[in-house]
């Protein structure tokens, strides 16, 4: 759910932060974000006490070391959407609607996408993905899953400015690197990011992947040239290539 008190800061849900996005042409891909004034977050003000997948922050940015802090992720809030209600006929549609109400139906969606791909992988629905989450962001390993400190540049976008201070509130935060109380990690860097979450549909699958550096060669006649090839091990593999 979107960020206000509960259920957003339960333990087993996935909190929405709200952003400002920017695109470099009319439809066209991301070029920038900053958080939306209108954001929510902070520590539990129910006393929820911090989940194992949040020890690893260690205050950064205000997290608290003691206390559930949310949201975990963020998305588009601004009030730049367009918007149809069908309730009652006839149905009225026009713009200028926003908040994390709608951040969080568009991490849902985002969600489907992920499940969508995983299921056509011949695995299933991912399930809950906070310490997942919070491995990505912290570079750590989870479940048998490794990640490094380049998943969270490869599968985030990082949003380090701006506040939640527009309506005047007594208590608000800001946005800085990594984990924040206003985006938590940030929003979704599109398909890096689905490519990571869809294999984690139950114990991870003993595979690898080859990578070469450099990746192409050109070879002259009478020449020859180098590439390092290297079995890249997940899922607890040991086998040869």
């Amino acid at each position: 759910p979107s960020v206000g008190t509960y259920p957003a800061e339960d333990i087993w849900v996935t909190a929405v932060g709200g952003t400002t996005v920017w695109t470099d042409s009319p439809g066209g891909p991301w070029y920038s974000e900053v958080t939306w004034g209108g954001s929510g977050g902070g520590p539990s003000p129910d006393g929820i006490a911090i989940p194992s997948w949040q020890s690893g922050l260690n205050g950064v940015n205000g997290a608290s070391t003691t206390l559930r802090s949310v949201p975990d992720v963020a998305m588009d809030a601004d009030g730049d959407n367009y918007l149809c209600v069908e309730s009652l006929p006839p149905t009225i549609c026009g713009g200028g609607w926003g908040g994390t109400s709608g951040a969080a139906p568009r991490w849902a969606g985002f969600m489907a996408l992920v499940n969508q791909q995983a299921v056509t992988s011949g695995g299933t629905t991912v399930g809950f993905l906070n310490p997942y989450i919070y491995a990505i962001g912290e570079g750590s390993s989870y479940n048998g899953y490794n990640f490094n400190s380049s998943s969270y540049d490869n599968d985030f976008h990082d949003i380090t400015s701006g506040n939640d201070d527009t309506y005047g509130q007594s208590i608000f935060y800001n946005a800085g690197p990594g984990y924040d109380l206003v985006t938590g990690w940030g929003s979704p860097n599109g398909q890096n990011l689905i490519n990571d979450l869809a294999p984690l549909t139950g114990p991870p699958a003993s595979n690898f992947t080859l990578t070469a550096s450099p990746n192409y060669l050109t070879i002259q006649p009478d020449s020859s040239n180098f590439s390092t090839i290297t079995v890249n091990g997940w899922g607890g593999f040991t086998g040869s290539v």
